[in-house]
């Protein structure tokens, strides 16, 4: 009988196969390295997989971004990017955000309707949370705000995932005067848009 070295397995390794003359029929030797390396196939490959997909999805991700109050006073023609797209077969879910803005003088000219939102792509993509500005830009203090990402009045909360972008936009039209920064954490998660 010929002898045999053993290598330490990884992910492209396979065991030999040298038939085992005087092993049970039942339980070949290489009847037993097969059962290895399929032990050893679906450990590497699906573990790599799953964990790849876990860091990929399972944990909430944030992004710290500062608004100018240059931007902020141009952000219904000129949103502004917080989350880069993740590339192909992914797509951001918004989990929420936080919104500070430190004290300073009052932006002025908030009309109704005029709130900040988190959207798709641009300023015509889908909205995502809302903040209102009332109450909120227009104070010489400072304020902070916490949104979720939005849910309908329906209790449907279903939405199409997008492979773009999440932006900061302004909706109705531009505000004026003000002079703080608006500071934003954005919690975000990672999905696939194929299983």
């Amino acid at each position: 009988m010929s002898q045999t070295t053993l290598i330490t397995p990884d992910s492209h390794t396979k065991l030999p196969t040298t038939r085992d003359e005087n092993a049970e029929a039942g339980w070949s030797f290489k009847r037993i390295v097969d059962s290895i390396n399929e032990m050893f196939t679906e450990l590497y490959g699906y573990e790599t997989a799953r964990v790849a997909v876990e860091a990929v999805e399972s944990q909430i991700k944030f992004v710290d971004v500062t608004i100018s109050s240059a931007e902020l006073l141009a952000l219904n023609a000129t949103p502004k990017t917080i989350v880069a797209a993740p590339g192909a077969g992914l797509a951001l879910v918004l989990v929420g955000a936080v919104a500070y803005k430190a004290a300073g003088t009052a932006y002025d000219g908030i009309a109704s309707g005029e709130d900040l939102a988190i959207k798709y792509t641009d300023s015509s993509g889908t909205t995502l949370a809302t903040i209102e500005t009332t109450g909120f830009l227009d104070q010489t203090t400072a304020q902070t705000r916490a949104v979720e990402a939005y849910r309908a009045a329906s209790g449907v909360n279903s939405f199409t995932p997008s492979n773009t972008p999440l932006v900061m936009h302004l909706l109705s039209g531009e505000i004026a005067t003000g002079d703080s920064d608006l500071k934003l954490r954005v919690y975000y998660r990672t999905i696939p848009t194929t299983l």
